[in-house]
């Protein structure tokens, strides 16, 4: 299963820099980056900072990630 994390349009909304984000979350600007860089962030597992994140923003995990089925597992290269 493969989910899609939508934190970017929070954190347009939210005005804060990833800097901030980070800082105030106690976890890394590089992590902090790498959810709000795009619209959308294909992931395997749900990550707690994904949680932090959404609770930071007001939101609630499930609102900002959707669960997809890949319509072609043995397409999917695996990154270690």
């Amino acid at each position: 299963m493969i989910f899609l994390v939508k934190l970017q349009p929070l954190h347009k909304a939210s005005g804060k820099s990833a800097y901030r984000v980070a800082k105030d979350l106690g976890i890394g600007k590089t992590t902090v980056a790498r959810y709000i860089g795009s619209e959308r962030v294909e992931v395997h597992k749900i990550e707690t900072n994904v949680v932090r994140m959404a609770e930071y923003y007001g939101a609630h995990w499930k609102d900002v990630v959707e669960a997809i089925e890949p319509e072609d597992e043995e397409s999917l290269v695996a990154v270690a």
